[in-house]
């Protein structure tokens, strides 16, 4: 009995610690909403297409450049890996200042660094870990986690046929519209 016991307690923790924790109720509130159609407005008026926060540390990817702003380096951005790879590719090239960086790099935007800082703040204090543009379906995509073992889950703004047809090619496990044009997702 007691073998049996140790087991099932076992199991349970291994279960719990590897199922995603998803937060549907949060995101979906009012007041993420609102700041997550404020988020789209900045990326959208300063071209960002891409822009992601790796928990560990204060590197940021932003139009597929990986940008370390603590050790003023930058690389181009990888297809998936560690965050360790990551941190590596970040150190690649040096820049003097936000201005450099811009003329450096393939970033592809005029966003300040002070608008910058204060859009990646927003998303921590959210919670946010990625936002994409994605063009083909012209959909925003506001992303909790980038876990392959625990998922993920977000927001999708756009229109209904071009949020369906985003759910079609991405696959996501639940899709749920939440209001006109907001739909959201999880990705287990």
């Amino acid at each position: 009995m007691k073998f049996l016991l140790k087991n099932v307690l076992f199991l349970t923790f291994l279960c719990v610690g590897c199922s995603p924790t998803y937060n549907k109720n949060y995101i979906t509130s009012a007041n993420i909403l609102a700041d997550i159609n404020s988020l789209k407005k900045t990326i959208s008026s300063n071209s960002i297409t891409e822009l992601s926060r790796l928990k560990k540390n204060k590197i940021f990817i932003m139009n597929g450049v990986i940008i370390n702003p603590m050790k003023q380096t930058f690389g181009e951005s990888l297809n998936g890996g560690f965050y360790k790879d990551y941190e590596i590719k970040s150190q690649k090239n040096k820049y003097s200042d936000w201005n450099s960086l811009i003329e450096q790099s393939s970033i592809n935007t005029k966003i300040s660094e002070k608008k910058l800082n204060s859009l990646i703040s927003k998303m921590k204090k959210d919670g946010i870990t990625d936002i994409f543009f994605d063009s083909r379906f012209d959909v925003y995509s506001f992303q909790w986690g980038s876990s392959v073992m625990n998922g993920f889950n977000g927001i999708i703004l756009g229109s209904k046929d071009n949020s369906e047809s985003a759910q079609k090619k991405y696959k996501y496990d639940i899709f749920e519209q939440i209001s006109n044009g907001t739909y959201y997702f999880e990705l287990r």
